[in-house]
């Protein structure tokens, strides 16, 4: 019993002390994220259509510091305008320092615009800001790539739970001691079961563990996007409504719009094509089929 007590009062300490290696690291609600994002909306009304009384929609959030922005009534993109209205923004908040920007038109999962901005325009990655685009309904996802601190220290998004992460760690490490040492005999041998996957072209898909993996490459997927897949997957080779995808993967939350299920399926290709045989074909204004051949 004292080396169990030594090992939890250990454990205890170290905990305390990686909490505290991080106080220098400030942190934002999605609440606050989203605010930020809808502050560029309206920016990018004022900027580019001069229009300060149509809505800007409610930001919808995609993934990890991703989201999605639309508005109420189309408008003339002007690339330069745009971003120069990101950068504007982005040197006034405390809070975002490196964006990565895509534009995109209704009903095409492509981007017709997209750039990448830093500070200072060191790392800047932008072209074709003079070429002139129609008056459109066009969406724009932002992916923050970098925060400020207080210090204005730019900090990566992984550095923010850089701490807990090493609890955690530690902390599967001492539980693993303590299992050895007190409950080795209650293991059984051959008690665990590795979960099966179903074969997708040349991919294995794990629906229960999130996992796309090809060959020795292993892809981590969102919930939506397994959901999403598997739904598919389900239905192979035939086309499901989009209204029954909207239904089955998003149910009653009420946090998507047409545009959300778009960049879902634009995601799930660029995770399926490194097989070629493997396709989701896109039927106009009906849904979406998973082909494998």
């Amino acid at each position: 019993m004292r080396i169990f007590k030594f090992i939890c009062t250990l454990y205890l300490v170290l905990i305390s002390f990686i909490g505290s290696s991080k106080t220098d690291k400030k942190t934002y609600s999605d609440s606050e994220l989203k605010l930020f994002v809808r502050m560029l909306g309206d920016k990018v009304l004022l900027d580019m259509a001069e229009d300060s009384t149509s809505r800007v929609l409610p930001v919808q959030k995609l993934g990890d510091y991703e989201y999605l922005l639309t508005f109420a009534t189309p408008f003339k993109l002007n690339p330069d305008k745009l971003v120069e209205t990101v950068r504007k923004l982005m040197e006034e908040s405390d809070i975002v320092n490196s964006f990565f920007v895509e534009v995109f038109e209704p009903n095409n999962t492509e981007a017709t615009y997209s750039f990448k901005i830093d500070p200072l325009g060191l790392n800047d990655m932008i072209a074709c800001k003079t070429r002139d685009y129609p008056v459109n309904s066009y969406s724009i996802k932002l992916e923050i790539l970098k925060f400020k601190t207080n210090e204005t220290r730019p900090i990566e998004k992984s550095d923010a739970n850089f701490g807990a992460l090493w609890a955690v760690v530690i902390g599967s490490i001492f539980c693993g001691i303590l299992i050895l040492v007190y409950f080795k005999p209650k293991l059984k041998v051959g008690t665990s079961k590795k979960e099966e996957a179903v074969q997708l072209g040349s991919y294995q898909v794990n629906f229960v563990q999130d996992e796309l993996q090809f060959g020795q490459e292993r892809l981590e997927l969102t919930s939506k996007e397994s959901n999403l897949l598997k739904l598919l997957y389900q239905h192979m080779n035939t086309t499901v409504a989009r209204d029954e995808i909207l239904h089955e993967v998003w149910g009653d939350e009420g946090d998507y719009v047409g545009r959300t299920l778009d960049v879902f399926i634009s995601k799930l290709r660029k995770k399926l094509d490194k097989d070629e045989a493997v396709k989701i074909v896109n039927a106009r204004g009906v849904g979406y089929k998973l082909v494998v051949g």
